[in-house]
């Protein structure tokens, strides 16, 4: 059953979201849901809204297709957090130096999609990255850095 939100929860949640306290926290706090105070936080502006003025627009010149809206990131890092060199790369180039440097690396695919496998064991991309990174470190070559992977 739906309770009405009173003023004082309210002011609780704008408090505690400002802390930077989780929705699940504020929820037990409150003996609401988290879904009910995530619901809030939008409901009553409390979560600031995204800025989509970072979308630009691809033009499909004489193609007579709508524009799609692309996210453009504002800044890449160059340097990671202990100061090395960012290597930033495709999962391409991932892929191919791995393939060139590890003996049990094996790509196959199953409905189109590629499926990345070390000693016949199934991993994520994130596991390639981290073991062409491996690799990378133990010849002294600064690592790689996905877009896809790396935040």
């Amino acid at each position: 059953m739906k309770k009405a939100w009173t003023a004082t929860e309210i002011e609780f949640v704008k408090s505690a979201y400002a802390q930077g306290k989780r929705e699940k926290v504020i929820a037990l706090k409150l003996g609401r849901s988290e879904s009910s105070v995530s619901k809030a936080i939008s409901r009553y502006k409390i979560r600031a809204k995204r800025d989509y003025t970072m979308l630009k627009r691809q033009s499909y010149v004489g193609t007579g297709k709508t524009p799609r809206p692309i996210v453009t990131k504002l800044a890449r890092l160059d340097a990671t957090f202990n100061g090395n060199p960012c290597n930033w790369t495709s999962a391409d180039e991932v892929l191919r130096y791995l393939g060139e440097n590890h003996p049990h690396f094996l790509i196959h695919y199953r409905d189109s999609k590629p499926i990345y496998r070390f000693h016949n064991i199934e991993v994520s991309l994130a596991k390639v990255l981290m073991e062409t990174n491996k690799i990378r470190l133990s010849k002294g070559d600064p690592i790689f850095h996905l877009d896809e992977v790396t935040e």
